[in-house]
């Protein structure tokens, strides 16, 4: 299974995209390090040689963290390879940190629910 989600954090929860407003911008998630450190908590022994980029593979899978070259983060990409054996582990990161996954192939989001869809 593969399959985008972006990371992102806005003043309020949306449901979907079509709920966000065009004048809605995302929040800063904090500095690169922070968010690295934010990511390793959940996905241990994430490979960070390249900053920008965060590699993990676990045993139902792989995916890259897309941070961008900015220290001040204000979102970043999943590429998702793996199970949904992974969805837990992207759902405790977006509540642990209050962030919002958006599934990128179906324009849904969830970050309260132990799922995200697609």
């Amino acid at each position: 299974m593969s399959w985008d989600v972006s990371i992102i954090k806005f003043s309020k929860s949306f449901e979907s995209v079509a709920d966000i407003p065009e004048s809605a911008r995302p929040l800063s998630l904090g500095s690169r390090n922070s968010v690295h450190a934010a990511v390793s908590r959940v996905f241990a022994g994430i490979d960070w040689t390249d900053p920008a980029w965060g590699t993990w593979d676990g045993p139902h899978g792989s995916i890259e963290f897309n941070l961008g070259k900015a220290d001040d983060v204000d979102g970043f990409m999943l590429h998702v390879r793996a199970g949904q054996e992974v969805i837990p582990m992207i759902v405790a990161l977006c509540i642990s940190n209050d962030w919002q996954g958006l599934d990128c192939s179906t324009g849904a989001h969830d970050n309260r629910r132990a799922q995200i869809c697609g």
